[in-house]
């Protein structure tokens, strides 16, 4: 007997290949698409930009910035041009704008003997680090400087408290979203909007747990945003709904996203 599988999707929309805890799975483009335009706003959107261009010059004086650029073999750059980066919140030079963003993160992080200390590298690896003779650390020290660096930019955002305490994220969003489930001929498959709610309003569950949080803020910093999607479509199959499991024939899986909002509490 022949099997029931979903449409086939409209080219352009070819789903892509992510994963959420061990599970690897595929999510729309779509619904990828609608969280990129309605999700990357307020505090969620401000987690992969890093510090702001005035937020680096309000740490490094016009005589740091100059210096330091003038290190990397570039022309310093003017009190003019300086001023100018601030107001565009943009440095044209994208290998400058690290550079100077890692003097920053040094410098209020407390020095490089500070940093050193905190990643397990000597101080001498610090400073190649920072100047960009040393593209990353190694090994656990690139995974301890990556964390700190990410849950700065989480305080940043405020998705984070100032002493490192990570928020609850209240979601609501209104999704078309595929309903699978295996039977004996195959999966049933439906597709209709529906609006779902993960803040708590209907039972505590619907609030994701505190390692969903975090893996939900790393992988919008690390600009994975399939994965955001697989996120939410695990949660709303486990714990929001009452499916055994969710993977590719299990679950809801969203077609596309509206009305997307995301507050930290």
């Amino acid at each position: 007997m022949a099997q029931h599988r979903p449409p086939v999707r409209p080219k352009g929309t070819a789903p892509v290949s992510t994963a959420t805890g061990n599970t690897t799975v595929r999510v729309s483009t779509a619904a990828v698409e609608g969280f990129i335009d309605e999700g990357l706003t307020g505090e969620l959107g401000s987690l992969n930009r890093g510090a702001s261009v005035k937020e680096i010059r309000s740490t490094l004086g016009t005589s740091d910035i100059q210096r330091i650029v003038g290190a990397t073999g570039k022309k310093p750059p003017s009190e003019r041009t300086i001023r100018r980066w601030v107001q565009q919140d943009r440095i044209p030079d994208a290998h400058i704008a690290e550079i100077l963003d890692r003097h920053r993160f040094v410098t209020e992080t407390g020095g490089v003997a500070a940093v050193a200390a905190q990643v397990g590298r000597s101080a001498s690896s610090v400073r190649k680090w920072v100047n960009g003779r040393q593209d990353n650390f190694r090994g656990v020290a690139k995974e301890d400087a990556a964390r700190q660096r990410l849950e700065e930019n989480m305080i940043r955002a405020g998705v984070m408290t100032s002493t490192g305490i990570l928020k609850t994220v209240h979601i609501s969003f209104v999704a078309v979203a595929e309903v699978r489930v295996p039977g004996p001929t195959g999966y049933t498959y439906s597709t209709k909007a529906r609006e779902f709610r993960f803040d708590g309003s209907k039972y505590d569950s619907s609030i994701l747990s505190r390692e969903d949080t975090y893996e939900l803020a790393v992988a919008v910093a690390n600009g994975e945003h399939a994965r955001v999607i697989a996120i939410l479509e695990s949660h709303a199959s486990t714990r929001y709904a009452d499916f055994d499991s969710y993977d590719d024939e299990n679950g809801f899986h969203i077609s596309s996203i509206s009305n997307l909002s995301m507050t930290w509490h």
